[in-house]
């Protein structure tokens, strides 16, 4: 996908996909407020700061962890880290909170179904996925329907 300041005339591209009486006159639609602004601030929220009761650090002093709550692991570039966990107990909920110093992370669950015949299959029931958790705790939960295996 290209960003529209790549595109040049924008407008044309933009009235591919949003009707003409629906976009703000400032971008090349129909559209003005009440008050004739072409900008239509009176019905599209503008970007601007962020309020600090919405930063991470003022979140985490009111849903605080200690830190010895977490454990701390280093995974080079392209190894691989695996948890294995024996769910016995239908309805256990697994879940994570995990964050990176630099760089995203793969990350999913597998769920292990031994075959009566011995053998094994893997299905990921969260699939596996590059997670931007650099700047942001990546959070989430899987219940386990049945006993077994996760990694």
């Amino acid at each position: 996908m290209k960003s529209l300041s790549n595109l040049g005339n924008y407008q044309s591209h933009l009235l591919q996909y949003i009707d003409e009486a629906s976009l703000p006159k400032a971008y090349g639609g129909e559209l003005v407020d009440d008050d004739g602004d072409p900008y239509c601030s009176a019905m599209v929220g503008s970007a601007g700061p962020i309020p600090r009761s919405l930063y991470r650090s003022q979140m985490s002093k009111d849903n605080y962890r200690p830190e010895d709550d977490f454990s701390t692991v280093s995974i080079a570039r392209g190894d691989t880290l695996k948890l294995q966990f024996d769910i016995n107990i239908p309805g256990t909920l697994m879940k994570w909170e995990f964050k990176t110093d630099n760089h995203n992370i793969g990350f999913g669950v597998i769920k292990v179904i031994e075959n009566e015949d011995g053998t094994a299959e893997n299905y990921e029931v969260i699939p596996i996925a590059r997670r931007s958790c650099q700047d942001v705790l990546e959070e989430g939960n899987y219940c386990c329907e049945d006993p077994g295996t996760c990694m």
